[in-house]
């Protein structure tokens, strides 16, 4: 359902109602709507100390590498295996989290996520709530494994 009459300040673009893991509902871009944001310093400033650190480290590290269905923030190429690395500061759905996840898997890509303090809180409660409901029918999740989704190594998450 889009609202053709409710837009936001910096771009004319349809918009979506959305209710967050934990209930809040807001207002968000349509999927692929919004060009008028740039890409925020902080995620441009990321990409280039990870290159930087992976080049200081003898790798060869490629910022917004495109492959094939996908584009990695940073591709670190290692004699075993290319590595992408992602740098999240905004929210991104968790959804959106393992669709992207599973694009690297399929490409036989390992995936590292860098995520900011904040994000990573609601990410952990997103992570939670889902193994809880799919997994162990809405009971608390152990806490020996509660940080990963069954299926993804941990470091997916760290």
């Amino acid at each position: 359902m889009f609202f053709r009459s409710v837009f936001f300040p910096y771009a004319s673009s349809f918009t979506v109602p959305k209710t967050s893991p934990l209930g809040l509902q807001f207002f968000a871009h349509a999927s692929g709507t919004c060009g008028a944001a740039p890409e925020s310093i902080w995620h441009h400033a990321a990409k280039e100390a990870v290159a930087a650190a992976a080049r200081s480290l003898g790798y060869r590290a490629t910022i917004e590498q495109l492959g094939n269905g996908w584009t990695a923030d940073v591709l670190v190429e290692h004699l075993s295996a290319p590595a992408a690395i992602e740098c999240q500061h905004s929210y991104q759905h968790l959804r959106d989290y393992v669709a992207q996840q599973q694009r690297y898997r399929n490409a036989d890509i390992r995936c590292l996520w860098l995520v900011m303090d904040a994000r990573w809180s609601a990410l952990g409660k997103s992570m939670w709530c889902h193994r809880s409901r799919h997994e162990f029918g809405g009971k608390a999740v152990p806490m020996d494994n509660a940080v990963a989704l069954a299926g993804y190594p941990p470091q997916f998450w760290t």
